[in-house]
């Protein structure tokens, strides 16, 4: 196999195959309560490998056993319910998945010009997806299209790691041949019907059906594109042609598992992701759903194998487009910009049952959350956001000054990763810097305003104070 940077960074589970380079993480799962209103539980898991031979961006299966019941937020709406409940006892900043903060390593990210077109690719035997399977997972990605270059759900986070908000959706891909046994599957229950693994295909032969599908609808292996490989149910996944019980990385069975979902890039610079048929609520124990803590599956869209695989989707996605080829953004354990915030939910709306954190071009979904820098830097436990947050500008001056005397303002309460602050003292007088100082020449009643500009480029409100200068 042929990955720019052998690593793997995992949505962390609870269990462990022989590895090359491990990077150990602790998850934390979330939980949930029945009733509306706003929900939090985030509840930490066992430690996990998050690398694994040539691959990226794994997300693991999490033990199903490891529950703990969920707080709810009593009548807490939107931002103020998200300061509430990071007010509480949960502390992200105690079980992050790596070693924040995120650092650039100077690798490219995906397209930053023309946006990021996702090829959504089905490769089953013909009827092998339901239609309101791949009917969800193609409204997703459609929303998420719709909601281009806003800041009100996690695809904004990568704006902060130079990759701006444009996903763009290209035509469904079905492929119906190929999928022949490059492994040999593991055998028992997997699924919550008790079904098992009757097929097994390797990474070798998911890159195949990349570099077919690019030939044949004449797509590019580039840094604008990335090519989503869904597998139906019954068929796993493995890295090489070992199976589970012959100590291989494949997605979870009897005999164990490794890998949900991963993302990587071919010898050719496609960027692609594998997403098999999501396991939860499953005889094995572990899920690859969120029902780890929740103790239900919760399904927004009552498709719960379309709701489970979207959250695998949205955690490859934003990683591709931030980490492509394993040389831009992670941290100093290999973790990507989603395996810090493996677990995390935050807020939750809905009932039991249909729970949603993300609200993307007016649908629901449940999604894990995604690493701020900027957060981080403004709050080292609560890093892990549903949404970009907006800096903020907080001016700390005298209420009244003497005319010919210097004046000194301070804007070093500010919130978010600020690269510029801007003043103006309300007699044509201007200043930059997070403290400036300033002499107003003649009495009288001043505005001092302050406004603040964040990494993303993205401006807070002014913050505004009145100075009485006699």
């Amino acid at each position: 196999m042929t990955g720019a940077r052998a690593r793997w960074a995992a949505v962390a589970c609870g269990l462990v195959a022989t590895v090359v380079a491990p990077v150990v993480v602790a998850p934390v799962p979330p939980a949930a309560a029945a009733g509306a209103g706003a929900v939090r539980c985030d509840v930490p898991a066992a430690p996990v490998t998050t690398r694994l031979g040539p691959l990226l961006g794994v997300v693991a299966p999490r033990p199903v056993a490891r529950r703990r019941a969920c707080r709810a937020v009593p009548g807490a709406s939107g931002e103020a319910a998200v300061r509430t409940a990071r007010a509480g006892a949960v502390h992200e900043g105690r079980y992050y998945g790596g070693a924040p903060p995120i650092v650039d390593h100077g690798g490219p990210v995906m397209d930053s010009a023309a946006g990021v077109t996702v090829v959504p690719i089905y490769w089953g035997a013909a009827g092998a997806f339901a239609a309101s399977y791949t009917g969800v997972i193609d409204g997703y990605l459609a929303d998420v299209a719709a909601e281009d270059g806003t800041a009100t759900d996690v695809f904004s986070d990568d704006l902060q790691y130079g990759a701006p908000y444009a996903v763009h959706v290209a035509a469904p891909v079905d492929v119906t041949s190929g999928l022949d046994d490059g492994c040999t599957p593991d055998s028992g229950a997997v699924y919550s019907d008790h079904a098992g693994y009757d097929a097994c295909v390797t990474d070798a032969q998911l890159q195949s059906v990349v570099a077919d599908v690019e030939h044949s609808d004449d797509l590019p292996s580039d840094l604008a594109h990335v090519y989503a490989v869904f597998l139906p149910k019954g068929v796993e996944s493995c890295e090489d042609g070992r199976d589970d019980a012959e100590n291989g990385a494949c997605t979870v069975s009897q005999a164990g598992g490794t890998f949900c979902a991963y993302h990587d890039n071919t010898g050719a610079g496609a960027v692609y992701a594998d997403l098999p048929f999501p396991v939860y609520d499953s005889p094995t124990g572990f899920t690859c759903g969120n029902d780890a803590s929740f103790g239900t599956e919760q399904s927004p869209n009552g498709q719960p194998d379309a709701d489970a695989v979207i959250d695998s989707l949205s955690h490859e996605l934003n990683e591709s487009i931030t980490d492509p080829y394993g040389t831009a953004w992670y941290d100093r354990r290999g973790n990507e910009i989603a395996d810090d915030c493996v677990g995390f939910y935050g807020l939750s709306s809905g009932s039991a049952g249909a729970r949603y954190n993300q609200t993307i071009d007016g649908a629901h979904y449940l999604t894990q959350e995604e690493f701020s820098n900027e957060d981080f830097h403004a709050a080292r436990s609560t890093a892990c956001i549903q949404h970009l947050d907006l800096p903020t500008a907080v001016v700390r001056a005298p209420a009244t000054a003497r005319a010919g005397h210097s004046v000194r303002f301070d804007g070093g309460r500010s919130k978010g990763d600020i690269t510029s602050y801007a003043w103006s003292f309300g007699d044509h007088g201007t200043g930059s810097g997070r403290t400036v100082s300033h002499t107003f020449a003649a009495a009288g009643s001043y505005t001092v305003r302050l406004t603040t500009t964040d990494v993303t480029g993205r401006t807070a409100a002014a913050a505004a104070v009145t100075l009485t200068v006699r």
